[in-house]
């Protein structure tokens, strides 16, 4: 009864182990993955300029309640992918509408980690 009882629980062990490893995860492609809440860490010209969330949205808007990417309010924020980069346009209204694009190149698209930059100078780093 003894050597049963341990030959179950090795059995069970070894079946738990190998099935962490199968699991591992294979991020989809960006235009997919990107899509949901992500706390965000800005970095510009190496130095950490902002915390906080952003949300990339399945219709191509996102929200960015403590205004991370420009600094101030916009009326209007949207992504989408175009060649494997991530391109965002933010437009501003005051005394007159303005709008701005930044096409950010992907550094690193995991499950848990989305990194991306614009030549070196601006970095969003996006984790789950």
């Amino acid at each position: 009864m003894f050597k049963s009882l341990v030959s179950f629980f090795v059995v069970i062990v070894l079946l738990v182990g190998c099935k962490s490893k199968s699991e591992d995860c294979v991020a989809p492609a960006i235009d997919k993955n990107l899509v949901g809440t992500w706390k965000a860490v800005v970095i510009e010209d190496s130095e950490e300029s902002g915390t906080g969330t952003l949300t990339f949205n399945a219709d191509g808007t996102i929200s960015d309640p403590g205004n991370l990417f420009l600094g101030s309010p916009v009326t209007k924020s949207t992504w989408k992918v175009i060649g494997g980069d991530v391109e965002t346009t933010f437009a501003t209204s005051g005394t007159s509408v303005s709008s701005v694009s930044f096409t950010f190149k992907v550094k690193e698209n995991t499950c848990t980690k989305i990194v991306l930059d614009v030549f070196g100078l601006y970095t969003v780093e996006l984790t789950k």
